[in-house]
C-alpha cells in the first residue's frame, strides 16, 4: 500500500506505454488506497519526448509541473 496521499502520473499521448499508464491509474483509483491520482498527458508526444527535445513547449510545461509537484507527490513517468 502506498504511504502517500497523492500520485501524479505523466503520460505521453503517442507513447506505446500510454495505455499501461492509464491502466495503472484506473487500478490505483479502484484499490483500497485513499489518496488522489492526477494524470498529466502530453498529447502528440512520444516516449521520453521531454529528454529528446528539451526545448519544445510540452517539455517545458512538463518540467514546470514536475518542479511544482515534486514536494507534494510521488511521480510516475510511464
Amino acid at each position: 500500500m502506498l504511504r502517500c496521499g497523492r500520485v501524479l502520473v505523466f503520460l505521453a499521448g503517442d507513447d506505446h506505454l500510454r495505455d499501461v499508464g492509464w491502466n495503472y491509474c484506473d487500478k490505483l483509483k479502484k484499490s483500497r488506497w485513499e489518496g488522489t491520482v492526477e494524470i498529466v498527458e502530453s498529447h502528440g508526444e512520444g516516449h521520453v519526448f521531454h529528454l529528446m527535445n528539451i526545448t519544445c513547449e510540452n517539455a517545458a510545461s512538463l518540467t514546470w509541473k514536475i518542479f511544482r509537484s515534486s514536494t507534494k507527490s510521488i511521480l510516475f513517468f510511464i
